[in-house]
């Protein structure tokens, strides 16, 4: 931790390592690793749209407001209609 502050706060360095990153001007050098580490930005594939009735719907800002509204109450009704019985019974 001594060593993390030395490098960051006044940019010495033991003899026995090195920098991993060179800067020709230690005043705006930064000691941090992860931009070393990170690896480069994927190109993802352009986005498809699927020409579907749901797909129509949940994109329609109206109709999208229904399909909310009947799934909430499609699970509605799917917990109101449980009877506490077992099914084995």
């Amino acid at each position: 931790m001594v060593r993390a502050l030395a490098a960051s706060q006044l940019n010495l360095v033991p003899v026995s390592q090195a920098a991993i990153m060179e800067v020709d001007d230690p005043a705006r050098s930064d000691v941090s690793v992860f931009p070393s580490l990170e690896p480069t930005p994927i190109r993802l594939p352009e986005l498809q749209l699927v020409e579907s009735r749901l797909a129509r719907w949940a994109r329609d800002d109206g109709s999208r407001l229904w399909l909310i509204v009947s799934g909430s109450l499609m699970v509605f009704i799917g917990l109101m209609s449980w009877n506490g019985r077992d099914a084995t019974a």
